[in-house]
């Protein structure tokens, strides 16, 4: 039996390590009778050489029995142990292998060195070597990776042994490991995959970080040999290991379209509703003819796959395909039901595919996201890191309670170390905000590069919009601006062409076209991107290179706001509160601007204050509005805290309260708003909420001046001069205001100062 394991175990960061390297390789071939194996010495050797060419200690070690077997290891394990934490190990295993069970699910995973004697199952506990005493026996090391490469046809003379389970026990996954099976479970390998190769040859190439090496693998070896063998793992890692020191990490672009993964996913369940799945989607694609040879042919398996088809869901499957086109295709082969009780039993992939049924709109119309959330929890506590991302989705969004940014940078943080690219550019999104410090903006930045080079299409749309616009702490590039938007519009991934668009419409780097820059957005929105379709119903809704389409817009904003959109579900809103497309609806137009204030949508909270003070949709309340306006106050909405202001400034359903309206016109100033600064200096002038002062009324006066000069504050600012000048003649504070209004053009103060 022959399979092949991959189990990496690091304890660091993101940073490389200054490290020591060290490998041990063995290849057991010289096995007596019909055991015999051509490959497996020559795979060591090949692998030995990459190792040693990237900076490994190698221990070559050929056709072991026991005892040579279980003294290699114990030797590794000591050089792992002078080293020190820091150290990197490599063991690489070629050879024959088996499991002790029938359950897929569980048994033992063994080596077999050469001599082994064995007649019974039973036998493997005895002469056979357990994978797990190598993995237990490296963990101490700084990085660990143990790779299982073994043969599957071993000839065991027992008729008993023809009845243990083909393909191997799945290894457990741990925090920390990345597992990885030359095949998926339950399914053979052979032993000429060209397995060893792929790996030696990914080995050597620069700017691959590991999981970058083992997707190559994984493409390679199921190209090679027919779509026959399918390398499985599961990533539990944080981090990132490159093989060659000192290079820079590339972008990793994908080279598989939708269509193509869909495909590859209906080839390896082979069912009847696989197929007709492809069809459905892709019904003019590129395998739509091969698809309904399949169907007519009858060639599919119409048995119960042997291997749950959620374990054949791969990272760029994850990556690749839209959440409702794999629960899709999943649901092609099994049953809701299945799923759910695989989670319930803890199996984290069922979990994390059973929580995207639970939010798919082909299958409901409205979603339990508490219920997605607890299956969310069962993948995240199982290692699936899909599921950790979607958990800080839902703190995030607030999906399913209020929203919690905290919670949600926790998770995020997990699943960007661990590779998840779009958990590093959600976690860049929350550092980008506004009200964030510049050291976090730029950190925001740093996450965005990341998520990008790891095959993000968002984060390279943010690096395009920050270029572009000279924020984040990056200067102003449209070259490199550009660049990035091209990126995020793959031709096989047409998600992020919302970003290209807006070059195309703000005219960055390219010749303006609204044409050009609608078509984007069409593409973008077609894909379920939210922006994309806030953007493109805004296009229809002015009429701005697409004609114009009021309904049309309305159907679009609402898809956006479907699919979690705050800004989308504020256009909803803003078309009910108008009437403009027929369905005015000032109830249902308050509910919702309400439900995106609950998601800190600062302007949402003041749309829904302004319709308090006016008895829109609701009853008039003073009190509501107030409550409201101070909430889009709190979240740094200049307006809201000048009208909160206003509200207890004139006391308005007795809620008079001169000391808070100076603080909240304090406050609103110190946001750059210039109405703000008149409030505050006009509260100092009168003393209301505060001690008189012409000195301080005459600052604030002086800063609205600053930020939008205007008759109206030039006036105030002249009649504090005036007060000045009445108790003083020769006030110096006078003269100077005098000065400052008539550089700024108010002729009475050019007068006063004659």
């Amino acid at each position: 039996m022959r399979f092949a394991v991959i189990l990496l175990v690091l304890i660091f960061g993101l940073q490389a390590y200054a490290e020591e390297r060290i490998a041990l390789v063995i290849g057991n071939s010289n096995y007596t009778g019909k055991g015999f194996l051509e490959n497996p010495v020559k795979d060591a050797e090949i692998i030995a050489k990459a190792l040693e060419e990237v900076g490994f200690k190698v221990d070559l070690h050929k056709d072991l029995d026991a005892k040579g077997l279980k003294l290699a290891i114990r030797n590794h394990r000591d050089k792992l142990t002078a080293a020190g934490s820091g150290a990197i190990s490599f063991f690489y295993y070629a050879g024959h292998g088996a499991n002790d069970s029938q359950d897929k699910h569980g048994g033992t995973n063994y080596m077999i060195p050469i001599g082994a004697d064995m007649a019974t199952a039973r036998d493997l506990q005895l002469e056979a070597v357990r994978l797990s005493d190598a993995i237990d026996s490296y963990a101490q090391a700084g990085v660990s990776f143990v790779v299982f490469d073994a043969c599957r046809n071993y000839p065991f003379p027992s008729a008993q042994f023809r009845s243990i389970f083909r393909g191997f026990a799945i290894q457990p996954s741990t925090k920390g490991s990345y597992i990885v099976f030359s095949s998926e479970p339950g399914s053979p390998a052979l032993d000429a995959s060209g397995f060893s190769a792929a790996l030696a040859e990914a080995i050597r190439t620069p700017g691959l970080n590991h999981r970058d090496v083992f997707s190559v693998v994984r493409t390679k070896v199921n190209q090679q040999t027919g779509n026959i063998q399918f390398p499985w793992f599961r990533d539990g890692i944080l981090g990132d290991v490159y093989f060659i020191k000192g290079v820079t990490p590339k972008p990793l672009i994908r080279d598989k379209s939708e269509d193509e993964l869909f495909w590859e996913i209906a080839l390896q369940l082979n069912k009847k509703e696989a197929y007709l799945g492809y069809l459905k989607r892709f019904p003019e694609g590129k395998f739509a003819k091969l698809a309904q040879q399949k169907i007519n042919s009858d060639e599919f398996d119409k048995k119960t796959p042997v291997v749950p088809v959620w374990i054949k869901v791969t990272d760029e499957h994850w990556s690749t395909l839209e959440a409702d086109d794999l629960v899709k295709i999943v649901l092609a082969a099994t049953t809701p039901e299945e799923l759910k009780i695989a989670a319930d039993k803890g199996d984290a992939d069922a979990a994390a595919l059973y929580s995207k049924y639970l939010t798919s709109p082909n299958y409901f119309q409205a979603f339990d996201y508490e219920l997605a959330r607890k299956y969310d929890l069962i993948a995240h506590e199982g290692g699936n890191l899909r599921g950790t991302h979607s958990l800080a989705y839902h703190h995030h969004m607030g999906l399913s309670g209020t929203v919690d940014l905290e919670k949600a940078k926790l998770h995020y943080i997990q699943a960007c170390k661990g590779g998840i690219a779009i958990s590093c550019n959600n976690l860049g999104t929350i550092y980008q905000d506004a009200s964030s410090s510049d050291q976090d903006k730029l950190k925001g930045t740093e996450l965005y590069q990341r998520a990008c080079t790891l095959g993000s299409s968002a984060a390279c749309s943010n690096l395009a919009l920050q270029y572009a616009e000279g924020t984040g702490g990056v200067s102003k590039d449209l070259s490199k601006a550009l660049e990035f938007a091209k990126t995020a519009c793959h031709p096989k991934d047409e998600y992020n062409c919302s970003v290209l668009g807006e070059f195309y419409r703000r005219g960055w780097g390219v010749e303006k076209s609204y044409t050009t820059a609608a078509s984007y957005q069409a593409k973008s929105c077609e894909k379920n991107n939210p922006t994309g379709c806030r953007l493109l119903g805004t296009m229809k809704l002015n009429g701005i290179g697409t004609p114009k389409d009021v309904s049309g817009a309305f159907d679009t904003f609402r898809k956006a706001c479907r699919l979690n959109d705050s800004w989308g579900c504020f256009e909803v809103a803003s078309l009910y509160r108008t009437g403009e497309n027929g369905m005015k609806n000032p109830a249902e137009a308050l509910s919702l601007f309400k439900r995106e204030c609950e998601k800190k949508n600062a302007r949402a909270c003041h749309v829904v204050g302004e319709m308090y003070q006016s008895g829109e949709g609701t009853q008039r309340s003073f009190y509501d509005a107030f409550r409201f306006f101070r909430t889009s106050c709190d979240l740094e909405l200049a307006s809201g805290c000048t009208n909160a202001g206003f509200i207890i400034e004139k006391g308005t359903d007795a809620l008079l309260n001169y000391p808070k309206s100076f603080r909240l016109f304090k406050r609103v100033c110190e946001l750059e708003s210039a109405m703000g600064c008149v409030r505050a200096g006009i509260a100092s002038e009168f003393g209301r909420g505060v001690s008189p002062s012409l000195v301080e009324a005459s600052k604030y006066y002086e800063r609205a001046i600053n930020i939008e000069p205007a008759t109206k504050s030039l006036s105030h600012l002249f009649r504090v001069g005036t007060k000045m000048k009445e108790k003083d003649p020769l006030s110096p504070g006078a003269i100077e205001i005098f000065k400052l209004g008539c550089n700024k053009g108010d002729q009475r103060a050019c007068a006063a100062l004659k």
